[in-house]
């Protein structure tokens, strides 16, 4: 993840602005899970975000040499502070779609996400990607590689939002075991980014971070 040189600016803002947010999960019922359209989730985040002199812009892409789209968000704000996050999927063909469509619906997804897990609203009920994109094969019942690999790269720009390494903070709060069984690790971070608000308190206090005082 880049950043501009200071991001204490920024960081404030974004604190602020994820405390006045809320989850939109209830919306369009997928393959077997319940999430919230892009446009709900924009719906939820813009007001809030341009209250506290925050924008956020996207940057696609396609990875001949990885076979993968590439989504790069700019979250920005009035102090000039920023910080750059990174996610990718494997590109997949889906059925009754072309390349152009199915590569629109791994780029929407991915957008949906990562803006969801930037400002820390749930937006599936179900963090699991399945179904959003899929080979000619039937689909797996169970998470794929992908989705361990989206929800950990998800996971690993939360905790670069504090300057947490993620190893550490995994070891440090549910032991080496965990880190080292992908399954384990998985279900576990899985659980954790379902309850934003203790993660964000976790990572909080793993990097000494004092929350404010309120009356």
């Amino acid at each position: 993840m880049l950043k501009s040189e200071s991001i204490n600016e920024i960081a404030k803002a974004l604190s602020s602005c994820q405390k006045e947010l809320k989850d939109v999960y209830k919306g369009t019922k997928g393959y077997g899970y319940n999430y919230a359209p892009l446009d709900k989730v924009y719906d939820e985040v813009r007001p809030k975000m341009t209250k506290h002199g925050l924008s956020l812009t996207h940057q696609k892409s396609y990875n001949a040499d990885n076979n993968t789209i590439e989504l790069y968000s700019m979250l920005m704000h009035d102090s000039g502070q920023w910080i750059e996050y990174h996610a990718s999927l494997p590109f997949v063909s889906m059925k009754q779609m072309n390349n152009y469509q199915a590569s629109g619906s791994g780029f929407t997804y991915l957008e949906r996400y990562q803006t969801s897990a930037i400002f820390a609203i749930t937006s599936d009920e179900d963090n699991d990607a399945q179904g959003e994109q899929q080979t000619y094969a039937p689909a797996p019942s169970k998470a794929t590689q992908s989705d361990h690999t989206a929800l950990l790269n998800e996971f690993k720009n939360l905790c670069s939002m504090y300057s947490v390494d993620a190893k550490e903070f995994i070891v440090g709060k549910l032991g080496e075991e965990v880190y080292n069984d992908k399954k384990l690790l998985y279900k576990e971070v899985r659980h954790y980014m379902q309850k934003q608000d203790i993660l964000q308190a976790d990572l909080e206090l793993f990097a000494g971070i004092e929350r404010p005082a309120y009356a």
